[in-house]
Protein backbone atom coordinates (compact mmCIF):
# COMPACT_ATOMS: atom_id res chain seq x y z
CA UNK A 1 0.00 0.00 0.00
CA UNK A 2 1.30 3.29 -0.60
CA UNK A 3 1.87 6.13 1.79
CA UNK A 4 2.63 9.49 2.20
CA UNK A 5 6.64 8.47 1.77
CA UNK A 6 6.31 7.40 -1.56
CA UNK A 7 6.07 10.66 -3.38
CA UNK A 8 8.71 12.41 -2.17
CA UNK A 9 10.99 9.17 -2.50
CA UNK A 10 10.02 9.12 -6.12
CA UNK A 11 10.93 13.49 -6.20
CA UNK A 12 14.16 12.98 -4.39
CA UNK A 13 15.37 10.64 -6.91
CA UNK A 14 14.07 12.72 -9.31
CA UNK A 15 15.80 15.98 -8.12
CA UNK A 16 19.20 13.80 -7.50
CA UNK A 17 18.63 12.85 -11.24
CA UNK A 18 18.70 16.13 -12.32
CA UNK A 19 21.41 17.27 -10.56
CA UNK A 20 24.33 14.56 -12.02
CA UNK A 21 22.61 16.33 -15.25
CA UNK A 22 23.32 19.56 -14.01
CA UNK A 23 26.84 19.07 -12.84
CA UNK A 24 27.66 16.78 -15.92
CA UNK A 25 26.91 19.80 -18.04
CA UNK A 26 28.79 22.32 -15.69
CA UNK A 27 31.56 19.83 -15.78
CA UNK A 28 31.35 19.88 -19.44
CA UNK A 29 30.80 23.96 -19.75
CA UNK A 30 33.74 24.24 -17.53
CA UNK A 31 36.24 21.78 -19.85
CA UNK A 32 34.76 23.98 -22.98
CA UNK A 33 35.70 27.36 -21.92
CA UNK A 34 39.15 25.78 -20.40
CA UNK A 35 40.10 24.33 -23.71
CA UNK A 36 38.73 27.82 -25.39
CA UNK A 37 41.22 29.65 -23.56
CA UNK A 38 44.03 27.26 -24.10
CA UNK A 39 43.25 27.39 -27.80
CA UNK A 40 43.73 31.18 -27.45
CA UNK A 41 46.76 30.75 -25.16
CA UNK A 42 48.32 28.66 -28.26
CA UNK A 43 47.36 31.29 -30.67
CA UNK A 44 49.13 33.86 -28.67
CA UNK A 45 51.91 31.98 -28.32
CA UNK A 46 52.54 31.65 -31.76
CA UNK A 47 52.36 35.27 -32.23
CA UNK A 48 55.26 35.59 -29.46
CA UNK A 49 57.51 32.87 -31.75
CA UNK A 50 56.86 34.55 -35.11
CA UNK A 51 57.38 37.51 -33.67
CA UNK A 52 60.96 36.47 -32.11
CA UNK A 53 61.42 35.31 -35.41
CA UNK A 54 61.46 38.51 -36.79
CA UNK A 55 65.03 40.55 -36.38
CA UNK A 56 65.48 43.12 -34.07
CA UNK A 57 66.82 46.89 -35.87
CA UNK A 58 69.17 48.80 -33.93
CA UNK A 59 68.45 52.50 -35.82
CA UNK A 60 70.89 54.09 -32.61
CA UNK A 61 67.89 55.95 -30.76
CA UNK A 62 67.22 55.42 -27.24
CA UNK A 63 65.18 56.58 -24.22
CA UNK A 64 63.66 55.67 -20.74
CA UNK A 65 60.96 53.65 -22.02
CA UNK A 66 62.92 51.90 -24.84
CA UNK A 67 62.40 47.72 -24.65
CA UNK A 68 65.78 46.20 -23.75
CA UNK A 69 65.31 43.06 -26.29
CA UNK A 70 67.72 40.61 -27.21
CA UNK A 71 66.68 38.32 -29.96
CA UNK A 72 67.62 35.10 -31.72
CA UNK A 73 66.12 33.86 -34.75
CA UNK A 74 63.52 31.32 -33.99
CA UNK A 75 62.80 29.04 -36.75
CA UNK A 76 62.67 25.63 -36.04
CA UNK A 77 65.91 23.67 -34.89
CA UNK A 78 67.50 27.11 -34.07
CA UNK A 79 67.58 27.55 -30.32
CA UNK A 80 65.37 31.01 -29.62
CA UNK A 81 67.25 32.94 -26.73
CA UNK A 82 65.37 36.47 -25.69
CA UNK A 83 66.02 38.60 -22.64
CA UNK A 84 63.14 41.03 -21.92
CA UNK A 85 62.78 44.15 -19.98
CA UNK A 86 59.10 44.51 -20.98
CA UNK A 87 55.72 43.67 -19.77
CA UNK A 88 55.74 42.23 -23.53
CA UNK A 89 56.82 39.11 -22.95
CA UNK A 90 54.91 38.03 -19.40
CA UNK A 91 56.94 40.09 -16.93
CA UNK A 92 60.45 42.05 -15.96
CA UNK A 93 61.86 38.63 -14.92
CA UNK A 94 64.46 37.24 -18.13
CA UNK A 95 63.86 34.75 -20.00
CA UNK A 96 64.70 32.32 -22.55
CA UNK A 97 62.90 30.06 -24.71
CA UNK A 98 63.84 27.80 -28.01
CA UNK A 99 65.18 24.36 -29.28
CA UNK A 100 67.45 21.71 -27.35
CA UNK A 101 68.26 19.08 -29.82
CA UNK A 102 68.81 15.58 -28.24
CA UNK A 103 71.86 13.68 -29.07
CA UNK A 104 70.07 10.37 -28.82
CA UNK A 105 67.52 10.71 -31.30
CA UNK A 106 67.60 11.24 -35.57
CA UNK A 107 66.55 15.06 -35.77
CA UNK A 108 64.17 15.24 -32.49
CA UNK A 109 64.31 19.24 -31.24
CA UNK A 110 62.52 19.68 -27.34
CA UNK A 111 61.23 23.22 -27.00
CA UNK A 112 61.18 24.96 -24.05
CA UNK A 113 60.52 27.82 -22.13
CA UNK A 114 62.54 29.33 -18.93
CA UNK A 115 61.81 32.13 -16.71
CA UNK A 116 64.01 32.90 -13.91
CA UNK A 117 62.53 33.51 -10.50
CA UNK A 118 60.83 36.86 -9.60
CA UNK A 119 62.45 36.80 -5.69
CA UNK A 120 66.20 35.98 -6.03
CA UNK A 121 67.40 34.09 -9.22
CA UNK A 122 70.68 33.56 -8.79
CA UNK A 123 69.89 30.99 -5.98
CA UNK A 124 66.55 30.05 -5.89
CA UNK A 125 66.08 26.42 -6.94
CA UNK A 126 65.33 25.29 -10.88
CA UNK A 127 62.14 23.92 -11.55
CA UNK A 128 61.32 21.99 -14.34
CA UNK A 129 57.38 21.21 -14.99
CA UNK A 130 56.17 18.68 -17.53
CA UNK A 131 52.22 18.51 -18.29
CA UNK A 132 50.90 15.28 -18.85
CA UNK A 133 47.61 13.65 -21.15
CA UNK A 134 49.93 11.96 -22.92
CA UNK A 135 50.08 14.95 -25.26
CA UNK A 136 49.29 17.99 -23.64
CA UNK A 137 51.67 20.84 -24.29
CA UNK A 138 53.55 22.57 -21.20
CA UNK A 139 52.60 25.92 -22.42
CA UNK A 140 49.19 25.42 -21.59
CA UNK A 141 50.20 25.41 -17.72
CA UNK A 142 52.57 28.34 -18.43
CA UNK A 143 49.73 30.68 -20.27
CA UNK A 144 46.64 29.66 -18.16
CA UNK A 145 47.72 28.13 -15.07
CA UNK A 146 51.00 28.59 -12.90
CA UNK A 147 53.10 30.36 -15.03
CA UNK A 148 54.00 34.51 -14.64
CA UNK A 149 50.97 35.16 -16.58
CA UNK A 150 47.91 34.35 -18.42
CA UNK A 151 46.32 35.05 -21.94
CA UNK A 152 43.15 36.62 -22.13
CA UNK A 153 40.66 36.71 -24.56
CA UNK A 154 41.95 39.63 -26.19
CA UNK A 155 44.76 37.68 -26.92
CA UNK A 156 46.77 40.43 -24.52
CA UNK A 157 48.17 39.25 -20.55
CA UNK A 158 48.10 39.37 -17.50
CA UNK A 159 50.49 39.14 -15.04
CA UNK A 160 49.50 36.11 -12.66
CA UNK A 161 50.57 36.94 -8.70
CA UNK A 162 50.47 33.44 -8.10
CA UNK A 163 53.36 31.97 -10.70
CA UNK A 164 55.42 29.87 -9.38
CA UNK A 165 58.30 31.83 -10.55
CA UNK A 166 57.72 33.65 -7.50
CA UNK A 167 60.08 31.79 -5.41
CA UNK A 168 62.22 29.33 -8.36
CA UNK A 169 63.38 29.34 -11.63
CA UNK A 170 60.86 27.63 -14.02
CA UNK A 171 61.34 25.27 -17.39
CA UNK A 172 58.57 24.45 -18.83
CA UNK A 173 58.78 21.13 -21.34
CA UNK A 174 56.97 20.36 -24.30
CA UNK A 175 57.35 16.56 -24.38
CA UNK A 176 57.17 13.75 -25.79
CA UNK A 177 58.52 14.67 -29.66
CA UNK A 178 55.42 15.92 -31.81
CA UNK A 179 53.32 18.33 -28.63
CA UNK A 180 53.32 21.49 -28.40
CA UNK A 181 56.43 23.10 -30.50
CA UNK A 182 58.41 19.55 -30.23
CA UNK A 183 59.25 18.02 -32.99
CA UNK A 184 61.31 15.08 -34.65
CA UNK A 185 61.31 12.50 -37.12
CA UNK A 186 58.42 9.99 -37.26
CA UNK A 187 60.85 7.20 -38.16
CA UNK A 188 62.22 7.35 -34.61
CA UNK A 189 59.01 8.06 -32.90
CA UNK A 190 59.05 7.36 -28.54
CA UNK A 191 57.42 4.58 -27.77
CA UNK A 192 57.43 3.90 -23.77
CA UNK A 193 57.89 5.96 -21.03
CA UNK A 194 61.73 4.52 -20.54
CA UNK A 195 61.91 6.55 -24.08
CA UNK A 196 61.07 9.78 -22.90
CA UNK A 197 62.93 9.74 -19.53
CA UNK A 198 66.25 9.14 -21.49
CA UNK A 199 65.08 12.36 -24.06
CA UNK A 200 64.74 14.69 -20.87
CA UNK A 201 68.00 13.62 -19.59
CA UNK A 202 69.35 14.61 -22.72
CA UNK A 203 67.64 17.65 -22.43
CA UNK A 204 68.65 18.80 -19.49
CA UNK A 205 72.41 17.70 -20.49
CA UNK A 206 71.73 20.85 -23.52
CA UNK A 207 69.83 23.36 -21.21
CA UNK A 208 72.77 22.76 -18.75
CA UNK A 209 74.78 23.54 -21.15
CA UNK A 210 73.02 26.70 -22.26
CA UNK A 211 72.63 27.69 -18.23
CA UNK A 212 75.50 26.31 -16.50
CA UNK A 213 74.92 28.80 -13.57
CA UNK A 214 72.37 26.54 -12.75
CA UNK A 215 74.42 23.62 -12.48
CA UNK A 216 74.72 22.56 -8.91
CA UNK A 217 71.11 24.18 -7.76
CA UNK A 218 68.41 22.47 -5.80
CA UNK A 219 66.48 20.76 -8.62
CA UNK A 220 63.12 20.05 -8.84
CA UNK A 221 60.93 18.08 -11.14
CA UNK A 222 57.44 18.11 -11.24
CA UNK A 223 53.79 18.46 -13.29
CA UNK A 224 50.45 17.22 -13.54
CA UNK A 225 48.10 14.59 -14.68
CA UNK A 226 50.30 11.69 -16.56
CA UNK A 227 53.37 13.76 -16.08
CA UNK A 228 53.35 12.16 -12.95
CA UNK A 229 54.38 9.06 -14.73
CA UNK A 230 57.72 10.97 -15.60
CA UNK A 231 58.54 12.16 -12.83
CA UNK A 232 59.80 9.28 -10.42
Amino acid sequence: MASESTPLRLRSTSLQYNLRIWRREEARTRDLKRGGVFILALCAISLMVMYVAEPLVDNGESDDTAQQVQIHAATQGVPANMTANSEVFCGLTTQDSGYIKLPNKVDDHYFYWYFESRSQPSTDPLVLWLTGGPGCSSMMALLTENGPCHVLPDLSTKRNPYSWTNESNVVWLDQPTTVGFTYGDERDADNSEDNVGENIYYFLQGFFEKHPELAGRDFYITGESYGGHYVP
